[in-house]
């Protein structure tokens, strides 16, 4: 099983978030860094089965609402992609 883990320790913007992912990921620099790109990315990935620990989110969504908000939407896509690709499965972790 391939496993990725994306740290997001110290993020403090939304960009930084996308960075992580992009390159945690192996994602194009063009990829967009809004949630339907998100999911479009994923959508080619091709290495499975893939585990993707997700670590340290907190540190993003503890600084405002609208950050929490952002990434329960963004938990949401994760959901529909392990839906889509039961293959894919992500573990959310904090240190």
């Amino acid at each position: 099983m391939n496993k990725i883990v994306l740290d997001f320790r110290g993020s403090r913007y939304l960009g930084e978030v996308y960075k992580v992912i992009k390159e945690g990921m192996g994602f194009p620099d063009n990829c967009g860094e809004n949630l339907d790109a998100l999911w479009d990315f994923f959508w080619g990935y091709s290495l499975l089965p893939l585990t993707i620990e997700i670590k340290n989110m907190s540190d993003f969504t503890h600084r405002s609402d609208s950050n929490k908000d952002y990434i329960n939407d963004m938990y949401k896509v994760f959901d529909r992609i392990h839906n889509e690709f039961q293959n894919i499965v992500f573990v959310f972790t904090e240190d």
